[in-house]
C-alpha cells in the first residue's frame, strides 16, 4: 500500500495512537490523506511526532482537521525538520494570523514542499503580508494555492511584491479573494 486514505473517519484517541504506530514503521506507504477528521490536541501531537521520523510520507492532506493553535504549532515542527513532504494541503482550517506567522516561520526553513495548499483559511491582508516574506526567498514551493483568504486588495499587493521576487512557483491560484480593481491592477502588472 502506498496510498492511504482515512478522510473523514472520525478517529479518536485509539485509532490516531494505532494509526500513529503504524507510521513510525511503516516504509511503503507515500501518500496520506488524514482530511476532514477533528483532532484533538493530544492526538495531533502523537501525529506529529509520528511525522518527525516517518521518511516516506511525499504526499499529506491534513485539509479541514481543526488544526489550529496548538495542532498548527506541532505540524510546523515537523515542517522544520522533515525532508520527504514535498506536497502539503492545510487548507480549511481556519487559520488567522497568529496560525498563518507559526506556518511561514516553518516554512522559511523547509526546503522540500514543492505544492502547497492553504486555501479557504483565514489569513487575511495581514497573513497575506507575513506569506510575502516566504514567497520573497522560497526557491522550492512551484504550486501554490491561496484562494478563498479573504486578502483583499491589500493582500494582492503584499503577495505581488513577494512573487516579483520569487522564481519558481508556476501555478497559482487566487481565486475568491475579494481582490478588487486594486487588486487586479497588481495581479496584471506582475503578470
Amino acid at each position: 500500500i502506498t496510498t492511504l486514505d482515512v478522510s473523514n473517519s472520525g478517529f479518536e484517541d485509539e485509532e490516531c495512537r494505532a494509526l500513529c504506530e503504524v507510521l513510525k514503521t511503516n516504509r511503503t506507504i507515500t501518500a496520506l490523506d488524514v482530511s476532514n477528521n477533528e483532532w484533538e490536541d493530544g492526538e495531533c501531537q502523537v501525529f506529529c511526532e509520528a511525522l518527525k521520523t516517518n521518511t516516506t510520507i511525499t504526499t499529506l492532506d491534513v485539509s479541514n482537521s481543526g488544526f489550529e493553535d496548538e495542532e498548527c504549532r506541532a505540524l510546523c515542527e515537523v515542517l522544520k525538520t522533515n525532508r520527504t513532504i514535498t506536497a502539503l494541503d492545510v487548507s480549511n482550517n481556519e487559520w488567522e494570523d497568529g496560525e498563518c506567522q507559526v506556518f511561514c516561520e516553518a516554512l522559511k526553513t523547509n526546503t522540500t514542499i514543492t505544492a502547497l495548499d492553504v486555501g479557504s483559511n483565514e489569513f487575511g491582508p495581514k497573513g497575506s503580508r507575513t506569506l510575502c516574506e516566504v514567497l520573497k526567498t522560497n526557491t522550492t514551493i512551484t504550486t501554490l494555492n491561496i484562494s478563498r483568504n479573504g486578502f483583499g486588495a491589500d493582500g494582492s499587493g503584499w503577495l505581488c511584491d513577494g512573487l516579483k521576487k520569487n522564481t519558481t512557483i508556476t501555478t497559482l491560484n487566487i481565486s475568491n479573494n475579494e481582490i478588487g480593481a486594486n487588486g487586479c491592477r497588481e495581479w496584471c502588472e506582475l503578470l
